[in-house]
């Protein structure tokens, strides 16, 4: 008989991680609050009106570091074409300016345009309200109970509940390291969250077709539960490298965009990515050691309770 290699699957090492990693994110919300793009959380804009094209990018340069010495968080810069003109734009965090007439000025000056040439503060309100949160929240629930269903339909209690605690879970720990890193909240890193679920349920269900496929077969008739979803995690890892290297590397080429916005979804990809595989490999490999193995120990007990259960 071969010696089986195992991957140690520590359901309650990982938890306490996960746990202490949500405790720590609750904490900074508590104190510093959640860190929303202006997209999400509101701000201030400020456009500046460049006459000749050669000069836009050194206004570009000139505008977002003379608003960055006043003390001002430059969330993202861009030049903005129209009929009207050739302007910068800068999108700030702050919602309150102090002094703006003077930073206006500043501004005017650094540039080498006239102060009339550069706008007042503009507010930017942020669309994450109540609603937008509730319904979020709503389809959420919505899609893990379709995971919950289908994985039930196919792979039983086990199977549907790891499915569902991987999906959830991987949301969870994704915005507790946002919140932990500060990365904004913004429509890019809502669009990677829902990738790192994505990525996370599927190595999870790579886990779950494996032991569904060879669980019975005369290979693996003599197989430990962990052993199983050892060759199952062994068998997942191939097609999530390809999964992964893929993503990684279109994050890793945007950490060098201009783009502030672009380099925080690059930021938030890489997260995502760390998070998809902790959670859907690891966690979820667990959570389903855990549940088979309870599930098999209560079996044993109804047929030693009524001996003919074994003969079904």
């Amino acid at each position: 008989m071969t010696n089986k290699k195992t991957i140690k699957f520590p359901l309650k090492i990982m938890l306490i991680v996960c746990a202490s990693i949500l405790a720590i994110s609750i904490v900074i919300a508590c104190i510093f609050g959640f860190n929303a793009s202006v997209e999400f959380g509101g701000g201030s804009q400020l456009k500046v009106e460049v006459s000749e094209t050669s000069a836009l990018n050194s206004a570009y340069a000139k505008t977002t570091k003379t608003l960055k010495n006043k003390g001002l968080h430059v969330e993202s810069a861009f030049v903005e074409d129209n009929n009207d003109g050739h302007f910068v734009v800068v999108r700030l965090t702050n919602k309150t300016i102090k002094n703006a007439d003077d930073i206006r000025a500043a501004v005017a000056e650094a540039a080498n345009v006239d102060v009339s040439k550069v706008s007042n503060f503009e507010a930017v309100r942020g669309s994450l309200t109540t609603n937008f949160i509730l319904m979020l929240s709503l389809s959420i629930l919505l899609i893990a109970m379709v995971v919950f269903f289908g994985g039930w339909l196919r792979y039983g209690v086990a199977g549907a509940t790891t499915l569902t605690v991987v999906y959830l879970g991987s949301i969870i720990m994704y915005l507790a390291a946002l919140i932990i890193t500060r990365v904004p909240i913004s429509s890019g890193s809502l669009a990677v969250m829902g990738l790192s679920s994505i990525i996370a349920v599927i190595a999870s269900i790579l886990v779950c077709e494996f032991i569904r496929a060879n669980a019975k077969t005369k290979q693996f008739e003599d197989h430990s539960v962990t052993e199983l979803v050892t060759e199952g995690a062994n068998g997942a890892i191939m097609p999530l490298c390809v999964l992964v290297a893929f993503v990684a590397v279109f994050s890793i080429i945007s950490l060098f965009a201009p783009n502030a916005l672009v380099k925080l979804t690059a930021v938030s990809s890489l997260l995502g990515l760390i998070v998809s595989i902790g959670v859907g490999l690891f966690v979820g490999c667990g959570i389903l050691i855990a549940l088979t193995e309870a599930a098999e120990f209560k079996k044993k007990l109804q047929v030693s309770k009524n001996p003919n259960l074994n003969k079904k």
